[in-house]
């Protein structure tokens, strides 16, 4: 990326999609980047992962982290190994999620690296010519990059990020630590404010305190996910007691599967709390996934950044009664052997690996067991073809009959909807002098534009891949 201009605005990731996110920015010889994250999808989006960087590594002056999820964080191990040696600037909740989810990625990627060797190897194909034969970084890079961290407090002080360029951390109220990432710098005679909102939580959720309403800013970069829709209307508690309370009598057993963080975290809470109430029975609820046990034993250290209204007086993050971690594998193989009601969570939330597989495999062909998916199902996915009303599917080498209920609950998105980020816009007394969206498909990207353009008078624009914007042109 040749640099023309001394203070700029480039995007280079979440462009027309939901994942990747990289913004770079340059000011007074600066050079940062907000996330440096995994871009997910098609096999074939997902080796662009492996693709040269908008600009050598050596030349990113700073990292901003605003949260530990793989399409924000995903790809930073991958920019220290290629050469990046500045800090790493995040919340001290992001740093400790973001080494659990870096290393789990360093973990599948190592072994998907390993099945494509078996597989050029069988096919008699040379694998140094296939660069997706090594991983695309390993847990020592992990290890590397976490050593570059430095952490703030949400809704903290400013701290400098460089010579003339501070930063600042709002509650974006999306996952634990999640911020809204404020620069602060000087063009010219004048100061200026960039504002990334990163992504922007939900309103009166469980466990997550509200985004914090954002500061004045001159530009604003806004996510878009759900720019074009609404969540659903449902009572989330009333839903999954409903579920709960159906399979238990029918002496049937509830599987969940969920995604790791944040999702995992919010059932347990509202089990726990449908358990106090005494609208479902206790019974025993098993966790079986290494990163959701991890993740839920930081909501439980973390409480201060959580909702305390979530349960006033007592710990947020509350438990069921006959909550179980399952650490072994052979722990999970165990509870093959369970024929009485119970709850088991596992990931992933989409079936698209982990032990939640190996549940899913014994428990489908039950009548009186339940699959109950809480998220998005990709197209494609296991997890889709279960929901969409599959008889019969082709799991880990065999036809497997899915005679067990099949249900969802589709209000547990930590993601704002259409009027939650019209919400959150709103909060700006003076309309910022530019706001780009990314992190959005086309769609909702649009639609968003249109209604913050119509609604509250925005100069609203949709960047394009590594279009150089100078700052002087945006203010």
């Amino acid at each position: 990326m040749p640099v023309t201009h001394p203070s700029s605005l480039t995007f280079f990731g979440a462009l027309h999609h939901v994942t990747g996110s990289m913004h770079l920015g340059q000011h007074q010889g600066t050079t940062w980047t907000i996330d440096c994250g995994m871009i997910q999808g098609s096999r074939e989006a997902e080796e662009q992962n492996y693709g040269a960087w908008p600009l050598a590594p050596e030349q990113i002056t700073t990292a901003i982290l605003t949260h530990a999820h793989l399409d924000h964080c995903g790809r930073l191990p991958r920019l220290v190994r290629d050469g990046f040696t500045g800090p790493i600037h995040t919340s001290v909740q992001t740093r400790e999620l973001a080494a659990i989810v870096m290393r789990d990625a360093a973990k599948l990627s190592f072994e998907e690296a390993k099945y494509r060797l078996k597989m050029a190897l069988r096919k008699g194909q040379d694998p140094l010519l296939d660069p997706f034969t090594a991983p695309l970084y390993d847990t020592a890079d992990v290890n590397q990059t976490l050593k570059r961290f430095h952490t703030h407090r949400l809704g903290g002080r400013w701290a400098p990020v460089a010579q003339g360029i501070d930063v600042r951390l709002h509650d974006a109220g999306h996952i634990l630590g999640s911020a809204h990432v404020e620069l602060r710098l000087q063009l010219g005679n004048r100061p200026a404010s960039i504002l990334y909102s990163g992504d922007i939580g939900r309103y009166n959720v469980a466990l997550m305190r509200d985004p914090a309403p954002p500061p004045e800013a001159d530009i604003v970069v806004m996510e878009s996910t759900y720019g074009d829709r609404y969540h659903p209307s449902g009572n989330v508690p009333e839903e999954l007691a409903a579920v709960v309370n159906d399979t238990y009598e029918r002496s049937g057993i509830l599987v969940i599967p969920a995604f790791a963080i944040s999702r995992t975290q919010a059932i347990l809470w509202h089990l726990a709390e449908l358990e106090r109430q005494g609208r479902i029975p206790i019974q025993p609820v098993f966790l079986d996934s290494p990163m959701a046990r991890q993740t839920t034993a930081l909501y439980k250290k973390y409480p201060d950044v959580l909702d305390p209204a979530a349960h006033p007086g007592r710990g947020v993050m509350e438990l069921p009664a006959q909550f179980s971690e399952v650490v072994t594998r052979k722990h999970s193989q165990q509870l093959n052997d369970r024929f009485r009601p119970c709850i088991i969570i596992a990931a992933s939330g989409m079936m698209a690996g982990g032990r939640i597989l190996h549940h899913f495999r014994m428990r489908a062909p039950v009548r009186e067991n339940t699959i109950l998916f809480t998220g998005f199902q990709a197209p494609g996915t296991l997890g889709r073809r279960v929901l969409d009303g599959a008889a019969e599917v082709k799991l880990l080498g065999s036809e497997v009959p899915v005679r067990a209920e099949v249900r969802s609950i589709k209000g547990f998105s930590a993601h704002a909807d259409r009027a939650e980020l019209l919400r959150w816009a709103r909060h700006f007394r003076t309309p910022p002098r530019r706001c780009f969206l990314v992190h959005g498909e086309p769609e909702a990207v649009s639609s968003l534009q249109e209604l913050l353009r119509t609604e509250l008078g925005w100069s609203v624009d949709v960047p394009e891949f590594n279009v150089e914007l100078p700052l002087k042109d945006l203010l």
